[in-house]
């Protein structure tokens, strides 16, 4: 099942679409208008989602954050938000 989500955080939106089978992320798209630091690592974040459970989804963006990325204004909470299926 497809999903897409727009989530806006203090500084920028974030737009998510992901394709689930289960609660299996089978492939994420991750675009918006917010900076992210070193350029290109939401492609980093994308490919560590890819295959993960919907559930870990709040672990794994903190194991990402932790590799020293900075989104001025975008909080790992909004990523966290974004990637939420209702």
């Amino acid at each position: 099942m497809r999903y897409t989500k727009n989530w806006k955080a203090k500084k920028g939106l974030i737009r998510v679409t992901l394709d689930l089978e289960g609660n299996t992320i089978k492939d994420i798209h991750i675009s918006g208008d917010f900076f992210m630091f070193p350029e290109n690592s939401i492609n980093d974040l994308e490919d560590m989602l890819k295959g993960s459970d919907v559930n870990s989804v709040a672990e794994i963006v903190k194991k990402f954050y932790q590799r020293g990325i900075t989104t001025p204004g975008v909080d790992p909470e909004d990523f966290v938000k974004a990637l939420t299926v209702i």
